[in-house]
């Protein structure tokens, strides 16, 4: 089957098995246009829905009229001569040798027009890849085999005297220094890692922040219990029992505290005399 865009005339032969009874929808792969090609079935059809052409009307002849033949006189012959062509011009041979030329080649490029065909999909260029890859792993291959093969050449060493052949004892001292001063070091390091006295520090300071924040605030309260009582009157039953608590605990310390000073001014005294 041929198909033929419409836009561009470009021409496809295609196998009848690709366009369905159905018909399908093709592209032009030159233009890009897509149109509907119906199946072999469906031309048919068209065909036969058509109206026939209707044959074109014979044209009226035209009526001719017939001379009458003169009758021939004593002077004129018989028989007539042929006129003689008149030779043509030369400007008109070579137009119309021009033209001839022209309508030939015209018709020989129409009868030359290349169908279209769809471009190679790359199989080619992805089969020369993957026997390239192949060769070179071969290759690759090929190598290492040899490598394993032939056994390393032992460069012959050259004979040196007996004190460059043992080892330098000082070398070997000075390496055994270094190592174990690095395990010294670790271990100290070690030591301070594992060591709980920063970590208890640390929560020494901070109990001992987290109370003098606490003390800082009850102070803070009692001292200013009446301002806060005056501003906020909803919690003076509040400040009035926690001033009333902390001036008991005041008077059970300055009481104790009087006590001993006193008890320990009557030791001294006795340890006096």
């Amino acid at each position: 089957m041929r198909l033929i865009c419409p836009n561009c005339d470009a021409q496809y032969e295609v196998d009848d098995s690709v366009i369905p009874v159905d018909g399908r929808d093709v592209q032009c792969s030159n233009c890009g246009t897509t149109w509907f090609q119906p199946g072999p079935g469906m031309e048919a059809e068209e065909k036969a829905l058509m109206p026939p052409a209707p044959e074109p009307t014979p044209e009226p002849e035209a009526e001719v009229a017939i001379e009458p033949e003169p009758e021939p006189t004593q002077d004129t012959p018989t028989e007539t001569e042929a006129p003689q062509r008149r030779p043509m011009d030369e400007s008109v041979l070579n137009v119309l040798r021009e033209e001839a030329e022209r309508e030939s080649t015209a018709r020989r490029a129409e009868g030359r027009a290349p169908l279209e065909s769809q471009p190679d999909l790359g199989l080619d260029e992805g089969t020369a890849a993957a026997a390239q890859g192949l060769r070179e792993r071969v290759a690759r291959l090929r190598a290492a085999s040899d490598e394993a093969v032939d056994p390393p050449t032992v460069e012959p060493t050259s004979t040196g005297s007996r004190r460059d052949l043992l080892p330098d004892i000082e070398e070997i001292n000075s390496t055994l220094r270094a190592t174990s001063d690095r395990r010294e070091s670790g271990a100290s390091s070690q030591v301070l890692e594992n060591d709980p006295l920063p970590r208890r520090r640390g929560q020494f300071g901070l109990g001992f922040g987290a109370v003098v924040v606490l003390g800082a605030l009850a102070a803070a309260l009692y001292l200013l219990a009446p301002k806060i009582a005056m501003m906020a009157p909803g919690t003076k039953p509040f400040l009035v029992g926690y001033v009333d608590s902390v001036n008991a605990v005041r008077v059970s310390v300055n009481s104790t505290v009087t006590g001993a000073a006193e008890k320990a001014t009557g030791f001294l005294t006795d340890l006096a005399k």
